[in-house]
């Protein structure tokens, strides 16, 4: 499959493909342009194509695979201000060792 040869190959123009399956229709391909993305750590644009579609799950794990306390936060804020509980937690679960306690504190308050 064409996820299969993106994650297994390299000799390809990896951004040039990423940039046409993300504007294609099916939501399938711009999954695959967002696991693109994240493969080539480009952690905003792969989380920004997920939260497109609304997939939480990949968005977290983007998030968890930079690495980056900003990236967590930033996220971390989206789920909370669209109002969603369950992502809220899965990210405290997927990325605890990059979101500072006084973060967790202060947003959870809300």
């Amino acid at each position: 499959t064409l996820r299969d040869s993106v994650e297994n190959h390299d000799a390809y123009d990896a951004m040039a493909l990423a940039q046409r399956l993300e504007k294609h229709d099916l939501v399938f391909f711009r999954q695959i342009a967002a696991q693109i993305y994240r493969k080539n750590k480009r952690w905003d644009k792969s989380i920004a194509l997920s939260k497109q579609d609304k997939l939480f799950k990949d968005a977290i794990e983007t998030a968890a695979m930079s690495g980056k306390s900003e990236v967590v936060e930033e996220l971390l804020r989206y789920f909370v201000d669209i109002g969603s509980r369950e992502c809220y937690v899965g990210m405290l679960y997927a990325c605890y060792d990059l979101i500072p306690l006084h973060t967790v504190m202060e947003i959870s308050w809300r």
